[in-house]
C-alpha cells in the first residue's frame, strides 16, 4: 500500500496524522473514530465508463487539480489514512466498510434509488461550483468549463453510464 506523506495537505485537512494526534488526546480509553468520507472518482460496475464520458474527465479533472495542488479529494482511499492513524497513537483492528452511493435512479433496489434521486440533486447543484474552481486550477478557460458542466448535465440526464461515487466508512 501506498502511503501519501501526511504533511501533504489533504483536501481541507493540512495535515492527518496531527488531526487524528488531537482525535486521541480526547479520546477516553477504549474509545473509537468513525471517519467518512467520500470518494469523488465515478466507476461504474455493469460496464466501464466510456472513454468519451464525462465522468471520465470529472474523475481526471479531480487528480489532476489535487495533484496541481499537492493535495488528493479522496485520503481514505486504498486505506492511506491507516499509517496516520497509527502514526497518531490508535492500535488495534483498522475497519472499513464501503457503500455504494449511485448517481440518479438507476439502481434497482429502491432505498438506493431513493439516495441515488438525492446524490443527483446534490451534484447537480454542486456542479458549477466543483468544475469551475478545479478547471480554473489547471487553467482551464471559463468557457471550457461551462461547456464540460453542460456535458455533465447531459450525463446526469441520460443515466446510460451506472455511475457511482464510494462512501468510505473507517472505525479504529
Amino acid at each position: 500500500m501506498k502511503c501519501v506523506d501526511s504533511t501533504v495537505a489533504q483536501g481541507a485537512v493540512p495535515d492527518w496524522t496531527e488531526l487524528y494526534k488531537q482525535v486521541y488526546r480526547h479520546l477516553k480509553p477504549g474509545g473509537w473514530i468513525e471517519h467518512t468520507e467520500i470518494s469523488y472518482t465515478i466507476i461504474a460496475d455493469d460496464h466501464p465508463i466510456p472513454y468519451d464520458s464525462p465522468y471520465r474527465w470529472w474523475n481526471k479533472l479531480f487528480r489532476d487539480a489535487g495533484a496541481k495542488m499537492g493535495m488528493t479529494f479522496e485520503p481514505t482511499v486504498r486505506g492511506q489514512n491507516e499509517p496516520w492513524m497509527r502514526e497518531a497513537g490508535f492500535t488495534g483492528e483498522f475497519h472499513v466498510e464501503s457503500y455504494k452511493i449511485p448517481i440518479g435512479t438507476w439502481s434497482t433496489n429502491a432505498k438506493l434509488k431513493e439516495v441515488g434521486a438525492y446524490n443527483l440533486l446534490a451534484c447537480k447543484r454542486g456542479l458549477d461550483g466543483f468544475t469551475l474552481r478545479l478547471g480554473m486550477e489547471l487553467s482551464h478557460s471559463h468557457a471550457e468549463m461551462v461547456v464540460y458542466c453542460a456535458e455533465m448535465r447531459k450525463a446526469y440526464k441520460s443515466q446510460e453510464t451506472h455511475g457511482y461515487y464510494t462512501w468510505l466508512v473507517v472505525a479504529f
